[in-house]
């Protein structure tokens, strides 16, 4: 049971809010809306940037320098009835529904590898220590409810997730892509299999 919950745990942490970082490659003059629903223009050319899907909010964010060098954050929705494919999958999403004049189209693609098997110890911290007082000749020993450093045998393995971004921008009922975006993700996780006693 534990190391489900610890791989479940390592599940969550690579579904987490993390950017991904790429190039927006613009092949047209491209006129898009930023947070505070302000026009955001575009000239045909490659941008560093970056999407973040904020899966609480049900929008995917673009972040970019404009052509003047100031931060934009544009916002696409994500309407309620579409599942994110998070790690591999494919969607489309019309401007209607996201917000922005283009359609979207988002396509993800995951490979996952795992590292070889590690035994060692790492410091833990018992909930319970053992303290020993010596009265004249006798010794004798209790317990206290504090907590004491102490370490314990764990063996585990890492795995790392690549995962790869595209994002079209299109002409609204159309296959024209007006931009594109493409960027990569690695995510590293520590998965235990087996935690000895604390001592």
């Amino acid at each position: 049971m534990k190391r489900i919950i610890l791989i479940l745990m390592a599940m969550l942490w690579l579904a987490a809010c993390q950017p991904v970082k790429g190039n927006l490659t613009v092949h047209s003059p491209l006129t898009l809306f930023n947070r505070d629903f302000e026009k955001v223009q575009l000239k045909p050319g490659i941008y560093e940037s970056e999407f973040l899907w904020k899966k609480r909010h049900l929008t995917l964010e673009l972040r970019l320098k404009d052509d003047f060098g100031f931060k934009q954050r544009i916002v696409f929705s994500i309407p309620e009835h579409l599942i994110f494919p998070e790690r591999s999958g494919t969607i489309s999403i019309p401007s209607s529904e996201n917000l922005q004049p283009w359609d979207l189209v988002v396509q993800t693609a995951s490979s996952v590898y795992q590292s070889e098997i590690f035994w060692g110890y790492e410091p833990c911290y018992s909930h319970r220590c053992s303290r020993y007082w010596r009265h004249r000749h006798d010794r004798y020993g209790y317990w206290d409810d504090g907590i004491c450093q102490g370490e314990k045998q764990v063996k585990y393995y890492y795995r790392d997730t690549v995962t790869d971004l595209k994002v079209m921008l299109n002409e609204p009922g159309t296959n024209n892509t007006m931009a594109r975006f493409e960027g990569r993700s690695r995510d590293r996780a520590k998965i235990y299999t087996f935690e000895g006693p604390c001592y």
